[in-house]
Parts: C-alpha cells; structure tokens; sequence
C-alpha cells in the first residue's frame, strides 16, 4: 500500500475473518482461502490482504494477521486430509499443498552419492535401473 493512504482495516472486519474460518462453506467455498476472505469480508482486495499479511502496514492488529494464519493453517489441514481421504482431485491437492511447502521431488542416494529425481527415474531403462538399485550408478 503506499504511502499515505489511510488503512481501511475496521473492527468488524477481524469479525467476519474469524467467522469466515469456521464457516467457509457457507461462502460455497471447499477450502478456506485468503482469497476466500475477501469475498467474506466485502470491501478488501487480494493485493490489500496480502500486503497487511506482509507487514507492509503497520497498524493491523495482530489478531486479525493471527486470523489470516489461521485460514491458511485451515487450508493446509484440509487439503491434505481430504487430498488422503481421495476427496479432492490429486493433481489440485498437489498444487494446493505446494503453497504449504510440498514438493514432488524426492532424491535417492545410490553408494556413489548419485542423486536421481523420480522423473529421471521414468526416463531410464531397465537395465540403468537395476544399475542404480545395485549401487554401480
């Protein structure tokens, strides 16, 4: 936000954050969302939440930063339970749960240090494989 615009943060907004948390669905929507909240709340942007988030205003009291936490802990618990329950499509858990610090790429060790991704796996042959597996990478 710059500079000597005036904050449009309003008790009633930390309100409706907290009542977005624990009613979301009622919005329609299937995870909570900072972006979900700004449909809760009305009268914030995106940009604007995620500029407070950051600290770029220093006059948003730390119960309603706390709130956002919290919607964003909400998604991550739901993602991934719903994600290993097969309630949610994989490939949109995936890239939900990206945003909370997975990632897709795992790393195999052989005895001579080699690293090998799962992708790079796909591409080798049987033999290359078996190679690896044996440690003669």
């Amino acid at each position: 936000m710059p500079a000597g615009r005036k904050t449009k943060y309003t008790k009633d907004m930390l309100v409706k954050a907290e009542h977005y948390l624990l009613n979301y669905a009622d919005y329609d929507h299937v995870i909570p969302s900072i972006v979900g909240l700004t449909e809760a709340i009305g009268e914030l942007s995106l940009r604007t939440l995620t500029s407070w988030k950051a600290g770029e205003v220093k006059s948003i009291p730390d119960e309603f930063l706390l709130t956002l936490e919290k919607i964003e802990d909400k998604q991550h618990i739901v993602l991934f339970n719903k994600g290993l329950k097969g309630e949610f499509n994989a490939a949109i858990t995936k890239l939900g749960l990206h945003n909370h610090g997975y990632s897709e790429k795992q790393e195999i060790e052989s005895n001579n240090k080699h690293e090998h991704t799962l992708k790079d796996l796909d591409q080798l042959s049987d033999a290359e494989l078996e190679r690896i597996a044996a440690g003669r990478s």
